[in-house]
Formats: structure tokens, sequence, C-alpha cells
């Protein structure tokens, strides 16, 4: 047991160097559980978490309560501590928040698994995934208390879509960024208004701002993906 320790927290510089370049990230964990059996069970389940884009890596592993030697070496490394059947005392708790190391402790290996995959997940590289919706020409501007703003104009082309994200362009460059939280048309609440109807609106700038009469909106919706854990 003890030298399969020693290979997971030094495997061979060869396998190292193709190992840190294959990867956009890379997530550190150290494993701390209850008997040797299940460290072996844990590895062997996590070496099944495959992702191109990032790595993992086991800088830690062995059995015991976790310590504040744990959490000084996790933040050493910049490591997550995952645990199984074991405890962290209020004392290495309130070492880990001083130094910013996450620690979460857990009763079925399935769920130790789940959490490592949601913590590899999070450091998963975002594509996002622009879609142009339609363009309004700026025909009022009314009550403005940032972030917030009233806005009314008529749509040029394609649709304008309530929660749907725009961008005010002025003098051919982006000015604003914001978000449509309210949609109008005759006064009336809806969901969508379609190309050569007037529209007022309620949007909420992400940054920059505030819009003028005569500047032009692009609206689009982003979807973001990820690559999946397996």
């Amino acid at each position: 047991f003890f030298f399969f320790f020693l290979m997971i927290r030094r495997p061979p510089r060869s396998t190292l160097f193709p190992y840190t370049t294959l990867f956009r990230s890379s997530l550190a964990v150290i494993l701390k559980v209850d008997v040797g059996g299940s460290l072996g069970a844990i590895v062997d389940e996590l070496k099944k978490v495959a992702n191109e884009h990032v790595a993992l890596s086991i800088v830690g592993a062995s059995t015991g309560d976790i310590s504040e030697n744990d959490i000084k070496q996790a933040a050493a490394t910049d490591a997550r501590i995952f645990g199984f059947r074991v405890k962290a005392g209020n004392a290495t708790l309130n070492v880990s928040e001083r130094h910013g190391v996450t620690v979460t402790t857990h009763k079925v290996i399935y769920e130790l698994i789940d959490a490592v995959k949601e913590a590899l997940r999070e450091r998963l590289p975002k594509n996002i995934i622009r879609e142009d919706i339609g363009t309004l020409e700026l025909l009022g501007a009314f009550k403005y208390k940032h972030p917030n703003h009233v806005i009314g104009g008529r749509v040029e082309s394609g649709v304008v879509r309530k929660g749907a994200l725009l961008e005010i362009i002025r003098e051919g460059e982006v000015y604003a960024r914001a978000k449509v939280v309210e949609l109008q048309r005759d006064k009336m609440p809806v969901d969508e208004v379609e190309a050569g109807r007037e529209c007022g609106m309620l949007i909420r700038y992400e940054k920059g701002g505030p819009a003028e009469v005569g500047d032009r909106a692009n609206f689009f919706t982003e979807t973001v993906e990820t690559p999946t854990i397996i």
C-alpha cells in the first residue's frame, strides 16, 4: 500500500510531461479514506473519469481523518480534499477556511466520484454560441436608474424577445450590453415582437449605458456548451 501511495504522489517524470501538456487545465485532489481498500476502489473509479480538456491529478492519498497537514498540503498544491468515511474536526475546518481550501466528505463512493466530476466540470472550457435574432432602432429613452432603463423603438429585422441579450450600437461601435427584462407592445406584456412593429422594454445593463435616441440595438441569445465528463 505504501508503495502504491508513493506512485500516486510522485509519478515518473517521463509520464508527467505528456500528462500536463495535453490539457488546458487541471484539478488537483487529495484523497482521505477510512481504509486502504477504499482508496484502491476510489482510484480505480477516478481512472474512468475521462476528459480531454481537464486533467485529474491526485497529489495526495492516505487513510485517516483529515488533518491540518492535509489542509496545508492542499493549499500548497491548489488542491481540493475529498474524504470518504472520515472526519474533519472544527479546528481543521477553521484552517481550511483560512487557507481557502475546499473540503468535502462522503459516505458513499459514487457520491465522492460525482463530487470530483462536478469539480472537474467547473474547470471545463465553456464554448459560448451566439445567435443574432433581431435589430431595433431606438426611438425613445425614458426612465433610467442604473442598471435599469426603459427604452422604446421599432424592430427593424428579425424579432425582439424577452430575456434576450442586446448590444447598443453607437457610431458603429458597441456602446453597452444589456438584457431584456420586460417587453411590451401596445402597453401589453409580450414575449416577442416581430419586425416592423414598435415596442417598449425594460432592460438591465451588464456593461456600459445609458442608451440614447438614435442608437441601434442588436439582439441575440447565448448558449453555453461544455464538454461532458464521463
